[in-house]
């Protein structure tokens, strides 16, 4: 008879065998075989039965018999086993085994050039990871938009750019931005490379730190549980200049105007007013390296591009239409549901999109 662990031998001998004590060394006199519940293999040591059942989990990566600690990691794993062929020749390899391959057969170290466009890199990592943003291999996607990322840290920042809070102030101008990254990127740019020492802000006084932890630690002593709440909806920040641009957002004031002639647009951000004013300097500083179209906008040139891919991420979820752009998915939805938002305040004649009612309106006489 076999058992899945000691306690049940023991109780065996005790109910069946009439034992009603059994020390260790006596149980080592014993055959015990420790059997999975799976696949009905044994095993002479539990410890070695605990770590077979791991196979049988949703965890386990066949490919290497790794044991993954979650499922988004395990999927990202799995893409170093899918075989990629080599640039220099006709062989096909897992990721693993593809740089010892170059190296081997080609006595080639890099640097390692991208099979789609032309961009090239020293670290044969490094062009692996960029490859997967041609074959749509990123395991990650952001729930506010269809980007999609290979780590979670990248998942993570970038969700923070559809947020309303910009925690991260420079001390020196009093320009915020999302993330660290975009803080310290301004600091180069703007203010120079030495301020790039002291790029952790206190996100509740702007005092500027080193280290991250060392603003944690600050803020922890000197700020502990503060926060500012929005008296218009109740969300939250953790800085009072972050809860003053959120408050724009209700109030409707638009403290930055345009000082060019002719137009008096005004804006909420100080970054909002700098975009609209390139399109009255024509700056276009985001360019396409297809077709060398220029935008205002870094997301504009992202969507640009795929008039050149034919990607289209958006689709409807009662047919089988595919967009390129989130207006166009919107515009389409409106033909399921017959909603026509835009009315003309003279005749009240409903339309389905803006443009028609601004064609509409050009003609109404009513």
């Amino acid at each position: 008879m076999k058992f899945i662990h000691s306690g049940g031998l023991r109780a065996h001998l005790r109910r069946y065998c009439k034992v009603q004590t059994v020390d260790a060394a006596e149980l080592d006199s014993f055959d015990i075989r420790f059997e999975c519940d799976k696949c009905e293999k044994t095993f002479t040591i539990q410890s070695k039965l605990r770590k077979h059942k791991l196979i049988h989990g949703p965890l386990y990566c066949a490919g290497c018999r790794k044991v993954l600690p979650d499922l988004q990691t395990l999927t990202r794993h799995k893409l170093w086993h899918r075989p990629v062929q080599c640039s220099m020749c006709e062989e096909s390899f897992m990721l693993t085994n593809l740089r010892t391959h170059y190296l081997d057969v080609h006595k080639f170290s890099g640097p390692f050039v991208c099979t789609h466009c032309p961009k090239s890199y020293k670290k044969f990592h490094s062009l692996i990871k960029h490859e997967m943003v041609h074959t749509g291999n990123l395991p990650l996607q952001c729930s506010q938009c269809p980007k999609r990322f290979i780590y979670n840290y990248d998942l993570v920042e970038h969700e923070k750019r559809h947020s309303d809070d910009r925690p991260c102030l420079c001390w020196e101008c009093g320009k915020a931005f999302y993330t660290n990254i975009d803080l310290k990127q301004h600091m180069q740019n703007s203010h120079g490379e030495k301020s790039t020492e002291y790029r952790f802000p206190c996100r509740h006084c702007g005092k500027p730190f080193r280290l991250s932890n060392s603003r944690a630690n600050h803020e922890k002593t000197q700020h502990g549980g503060v926060r500012y709440p929005c008296t218009y909806c109740g969300k939250q920040f953790v800085c009072a200049d972050s809860l003053k641009r959120h408050d724009l957002i209700h109030t409707g004031e638009r403290p930055f105007k345009c000082n060019h002639k002719n137009c008096d647009k005004a804006f909420r951000s100080r970054a909002e007013l700098k975009i609209h004013m390139r399109y009255h300097t024509g700056e276009r500083p985001f360019k396409c390296n297809v077709c060398g179209k220029g935008f205002v906008q870094a997301n504009f040139l992202t969507t640009h591009y795929r008039t050149h891919t034919g990607e289209k991420p958006y689709s409807c979820s009662l047919c089988d239409k595919r967009f390129n752009y989130h207006d166009s998915l919107k515009r389409h939805m409106s033909t399921h549901s017959n909603e026509k938002p835009y009315k003309c305040l003279d005749c009240g004649k409903a339309f389905e999109r803006k443009t028609l009612l601004n064609v509409h309106q050009r003609s109404c006489t009513s």
